[in-house]
């Protein structure tokens, strides 16, 4: 299976959908899933955020040594957590808006990946990931959205086989 789909997959499992109200565009189209692989057609609205999108940037690998068929593999992803300043979630009993719910989730994906990754068989067969970078992004005014952008590396034996 591809990474990207392991980590969507692995991140559908592990993280809690902190929103209150059900998951609607502005044309009532339901939407069950919140995070998504590459760049999803899902409008990025007050109905339909927080969202989570895992997005690959960068893929490398090396041999295991001279005529091995076998390889470790290096491929970067940015996970981009999204939610509208008008979306409320209920966070540890307490409602929460904007770049809140965006930091919140983005602990969230940090520490589902550093405490699951070994056990988790949606990451098999995974062997090391690796948080570069978790920030902010600026506020996206004539969108009305909050960011929050997580880097990982990850090691791999064989990928995609």
């Amino acid at each position: 299976m591809e990474p990207v789909k392991r980590i969507t997959d692995f991140l559908r499992n592990q993280l809690t959908d902190y929103r209150i109200a059900a998951r609607t565009d502005k044309d009532g189209v339901v939407w069950s899933n919140w995070v998504y692989p590459m760049s999803p057609k899902v409008p990025v609205e007050v109905g339909t955020t927080p969202l989570v999108f895992i997005i690959s940037i960068d893929e490398s690998s090396e041999r295991l040594g001279m005529g091995a068929d076998d390889v470790i593999s290096k491929m970067e992803f940015q996970i981009d957590v999204v939610a509208h300043s008008k979306v409320e979630c209920n966070i540890d009993s307490t409602i929460r808006k904007g770049q809140e719910v965006c930091d919140k989730i983005g602990r969230d994906i940090v520490i589902a990946l550093r405490s699951q990754w070994r056990s988790n068989s949606d990451l098999e067969p995974v062997l090391v990931p690796e948080l570069i970078q978790s920030r902010p992004f600026p506020y996206e005014r004539d969108k009305g959205i909050f960011r929050r952008i997580l880097r990982y590396r990850f090691i791999d034996f064989n990928t995609g086989e």
